[in-house]
């Protein structure tokens, strides 16, 4: 057997199992007799209702005729209002009370005669009903027991109705607790109506007694008054008096003021005489002071003028002096100076040679094959428009039989190249895959690759100020602007009106980048609000195929075109002016850029495999307007480099040599792994 308590499922054996079956028959049939011998109920249950339903029904009709009553007088009392019916709203009131309480005694009548006189019809069909599912738990707990040994059905409909029971104990519990809780409620109100009318009859006490004050204090006031104008009134009349006698003594002051005037006058009188007796003996000491006065000046005076020629000739010598030793210390300094700016010129000097050699090394060879590649693409296709089918067309090294490609290298023709002048290391191509990539020339390697451009990429360009912002342009009509050492993802696009040809920054002014289009089109932009060019023009009636800016002179920008010809635009102002134009006997002009180190010189490279020098002071105009404007070279090295912080050194000339014999061996074609 389990032991006392546990209701889990236990198997008996078979023996304890057929002494519970024989015990449980025993039951079932005991209830099957107490069923036969129980009446039926349903036949007499009108009988059982006649007995105990006359005094329910009565109880009940009496509590209908209390709570019409009551509803009666809650209407009459809302109709009641002002202090001519206060005494039958009181009346009413105190009804409405007694009906209350004589509901609640007809309610407690009503439920104990219910409890008293239960429905005994319903009652025995409960237990009927009841002893009907013991009979039928007690059958399913034997064929349970007989087949298996369990009675796990009899233990499951004991939780099931321990579990009844206490959900029915909770909820007569909360009912208990609600009551309570509404009669606290109700005692609170009664509490609360008791303490509103004592209220009002406080206040109501308390509007009598301010009234009877107020009718004091306006008496009191007026009292008050009257006796404040006969006070007022005798003040006047005292002060009056007070006045009149303060009049005579001052009167009597006047008196004796004058006789002492009198007296003063006498006194000043007598003192008068007495001073000038004094004065004209001092008139007479004085002029025998001024006399020895005159002969100690004139003494003085004599010396004074031999210590005055002695200091004057000190002077001179000083001054002499003075100067050589002035004169020796300028000459030593500016000697110094002089030759410290000689040494950092001609370091300055050197390296930008350098630079400019490696330079223009690669740019020349860059031009040649774009020149041949135009040749070849205008004999194919006839046509003279610049190379801008051609440029993409597969025309590497690889192509053309030449070396083979480093891994990174560009599939197709490099159409722009630019150094970085703070980290000289790094280069940045623009090729006709489109693509743009970061090059360290130092390990011949392609360091990044940007592909933000969806056509061909002609122009790259990084930020005079900013060195790690780059800019592209591109034939898909989009200037791209990134940051190619902290952000190179976060791109910032501009959109123009054709292919862009050639991109420059303003070095007088970083923020701002020219682009120059297919269409003849220039535009200005400012990167801090990109959304809208600062200007834009028609520069040239055919494509603008390169553009330039004078670092030696603010606002002065060239700009050359496949009409042939060169202008000269001043875009210092809101909007640009043309200054000058020459046409160049050199073909179709692809390239233009001023020299670093003269701020007149121009040179441009066209479709004849020639280049074109112009000296644009010649032109009048240009000088005129332009020529207050040049910066000094030695006051202004940065528009030509960017110097180290340390100034120039011999790591720096060594690695710009190595970079220019590198550019050398590459545009010979003597590097077998050219990138």
């Amino acid at each position: 057997m389990a032991a006392e308590g546990d209701l889990g499922p236990t198997v008996l054996s078979p023996i304890e199992a057929q002494r519970v079956v024989s015990v449980l028959d025993e039951t079932l049939e005991k209830l099957a007799f107490l069923d036969s011998i129980t009446p039926d109920v349903l036949a007499h249950r009108d009988e059982l209702s006649a007995l105990v339903g006359d005094e329910i029904s009565r109880v009940i009709l009496e509590q209908r005729a209390l709570e019409r009553r009551y509803e009666e007088l809650i209407a009459t009392r809302s109709t009641l209002k002002g202090l001519a019916n206060k005494s039958k709203y009181k009346e009413i009131q105190l009804e409405i009370q007694n009906l209350s309480h004589a509901l609640r005694e007809s309610t407690k009548n009503l439920c104990r005669s219910l409890k008293d006189n239960p429905n005994i019809g319903e009652n025995l069909l409960k237990i009927q009903k009841e002893r009907e599912q013991l009979q039928d738990l007690l059958g399913k707990t034997v064929r349970e027991l007989r087949d298996s040994g369990t009675f796990q059905t009899l233990v499951t409909q004991v939780q099931e109705e321990k579990a009844a029971q206490d959900r029915l104990a909770e909820i007569v519990r909360r009912e208990k607790e609600t009551t309570a809780a509404v009669k606290q409620l109700e005692a609170d109100l009664q509490r609360e109506k008791r303490e509103h009318e004592q209220e009002m009859k406080e206040r109501e006490q308390r509007i009598r007694t301010l009234k009877e004050e107020l009718q004091r204090k306006k008496l009191k006031s007026s009292v008050d008054g009257r006796c404040a104008r006969m006070e007022a009134s005798a003040k006047t009349n005292a002060k009056l008096r007070a006045f009149t006698m303060e009049e005579e003594k001052l009167q009597e002051t006047v008196d004796e003021l004058r006789r002492r005037k009198d007296t003063e006058a006498m006194v000043h009188e007598r003192t008068r005489d007495f001073l000038k007796k004094k004065q004209q003996q001092l008139s007479a000491d004085s002029i025998e002071w001024q006399e020895k006065y005159q002969v100690h000046l004139d003494e003085k005076e004599e010396e004074l003028k031999q210590l005055t020629a002695a200091r004057e000739g000190d002077l001179e010598t000083l001054n002499a002096l003075q100067e050589r030793f002035d004169r020796e210390v300028a000459e030593a300094a500016a000697r110094e100076a002089e030759a410290a700016r000689q040494r950092e010129l001609e370091a300055m000097k050197k390296e930008e040679e350098q630079r400019q050699r490696v330079a223009a090394t690669l740019l020349q060879r860059g031009l040649m094959i774009g020149f041949k590649e135009k040749q070849a693409a205008i004999a194919a296709a006839g046509k003279g428009k610049k190379g801008k089918k051609g440029r993409g067309g597969g025309g590497g090294m690889g192509a053309m039989g030449g070396p083979m490609l480093r891994d990174g290298s560009h599939t197709d023709a490099v159409m722009g190249l630019a150094w970085n002048r703070e980290h000289r290391h790094l280069l940045a191509s623009a090729s006709a895959d489109a693509t743009v990539k970061l090059w360290d020339i130092t390990a011949r390697t392609a360091i990044h690759t940007f592909t933000h451009h969806t056509d061909k990429v002609q122009s790259v360009a990084w930020n005079p100020k900013q060195l790690t912002i780059m800019a592209t342009g591109s034939f898909d009509r989009t200037i791209a602007v990134l940051d190619a050492a902290n952000a190179p993802d976060e791109v910032q696009r501009v959109s123009v009106s054709a292919d862009i040809e050639s991109l420059t920054w303003n070095v007088h002014n970083p923020v701002q980048l020219f682009a120059a289009c297919e269409d003849g089109m220039v535009t200005c932009h400012d990167l801090r609000n990109p959304s809208k060019p600062l200007w834009s023009l028609r520069a040239h009636p055919a494509a603008v195929s390169s553009i330039t800016v004078n670092p030696l002179v603010p606002g002065m920008v060239a700009t050359a075109s496949t009409d042939k010809s060169v202008k000269i635009w001043d875009v210092a102002g809101e909007a640009p002016v043309c200054v000058a134009s020459k046409g160049m006997p050199i073909g179709e002009l692809f390239a233009c850029a001023f020299y670093g180190a003269n701020p007149w010189v121009l040179a441009a490279g066209g479709s004849k495999g020639m280049l074109a020098i112009w000296e644009t002071n010649e032109a009048a105009a240009v000088e005129s307007h332009f020529g207050a404007r040049v910066l000094d070279l030695a006051a202004n090295p940065a528009v030509l480099a960017r110097p180290r912080e340390d100034g120039p050194s011999a790591e720096g000339d060594e690695e710009a040599a190595a970079l220019a014999a590198r550019a050398d061996a590459i545009a010979a074609g003597e590097d077998g792994d050219a990138a």
